[in-house]
């Protein structure tokens, strides 16, 4: 068994412990509100996936402006295309599921084998959650974020 990442009984035990804050790597508003508010450090770059997907070249630009490198459209375009979701997910230095993949570990210690790299879309979540379950997640985000100026959009 995986020592890191625990077997839940199923999502709704997964979400339960979520919302708690009681997943082995913590709280994830906690987390995310820790790296908002250092989001104007010299040394931060926060950058959201949904971003990402929505703008994967103004995203890659904003990476390279964050770290002093300019790119040529050439180099611009090759980022793009290797760091589509279907090109990482195919990368073995990247996804331990691929073919050559460095997963050897990730798959011994994963039972269900859960896939490392998903979907890669945003709004998967309307597949898991139920109504009651989406109105909770909704109001527990409109706690833990107000006042921070944090958003963040999930479809």
């Amino acid at each position: 068994m995986n020592k890191v990442l625990p077997n839940y009984a199923g999502w709704d035990e997964f979400l339960d412990q979520f919302c708690k804050g009681l997943l082995p790597h913590g709280d994830w508003f906690e987390h995310n509100i820790y790296w908002w508010e250092r989001r104007n450090e010299p040394n931060v770059l926060f950058i959201k996936y949904e971003d990402m997907k929505k703008d994967l070249r103004a995203s890659v630009l904003q990476v390279s402006q964050f770290l002093a490198k300019s790119l040529t459209d050439e180099q611009l375009d090759n980022i793009c295309e290797n760091v589509t979701f279907n090109n990482m997910r195919k990368n073995p230095n990247v996804n331990p599921d691929s073919e050559g993949g460095l997963g050897t570990n990730w798959k011994k210690s994963n039972a269900n084998h859960l896939t490392f790299l998903r979907k890669g879309i945003v709004g998967d979540w309307k597949n898991w959650f139920t109504v009651t379950q989406s109105e909770k997640f909704d109001e527990l985000s409109r706690q833990k974020l107000a006042g921070t100026g944090l958003s963040f959009t999930f479809e």
